[in-house]
């Protein structure tokens, strides 16, 4: 097992990102390493909920600065044995943000959460996972969420099955139809 002294996990809030900043936790405490969690406050969606009308780029940064490490220390609450963490906020791009937090803070392991889009979706929505694993000099840990995990709170019912109105004819959900025996 290699032995890292510096993880940085990029978090979006999604499912996935949040199995990503587990895994990275967990493997700090069982390393001894540090570990940065990295949010990027995508600068290319700023002002587009027609907030910036009423709220300049400033205070609507530093409001989703706040939120944002609200929902960090939450995560980190939420993992037993976690080590202590750092965090960065930085504010543009993800896939070149993420990388200069990497090459500021000499982290040796970068970690990811991915949804797994493929065909249309991904290209339409894009990859930053992917883009960053191309462009990163040390080894990148990508890592899935459970499907239930992936999917939106919203789309759940308690017992899990989809709700979000992508069923069959028989009522399955797409992701379980030619599962079944």
């Amino acid at each position: 097992m290699c032995d890292y002294k510096k993880i940085l996990a990029a978090l979006d809030f999604s499912g996935p990102s949040h199995a990503a900043a587990r895994e990275a936790l967990a493997l700090a405490a069982a390393m001894g390493a540090e570990v940065t969690l990295c949010h990027v406050i995508d600068s290319r969606y700023m002002g587009l909920s027609g907030v910036h009308i009423v709220e300049p780029f400033a205070l609507q940064e530093e409001r989703l600065r706040k939120v944002a490490q609200r929902r960090m220390d939450q995560l980190v609450s939420e993992v037993p044995g976690a080590p202590e963490v750092r965090t960065a906020l930085p504010v543009g791009i993800p896939c070149d943000e993420i990388l200069a937090e990497r090459e500021r803070w000499g982290a040796d392991l970068v970690v990811l959460g991915t949804h797994g889009r493929t065909g249309l979706k991904r290209a339409i929505v894009g990859s930053q996972a992917e883009l960053v694993l191309g462009k990163c000099p040390v080894p990148v840990l990508i890592v899935h969420a459970p499907a239930k995990e992936a999917e939106p709170a919203s789309t759940r019912k308690l017992d899990g099955a989809a709700t979000s109105g992508r069923t069959g004819p028989s009522g399955d959900s797409r992701r379980d139809r030619g599962k079944r025996p």
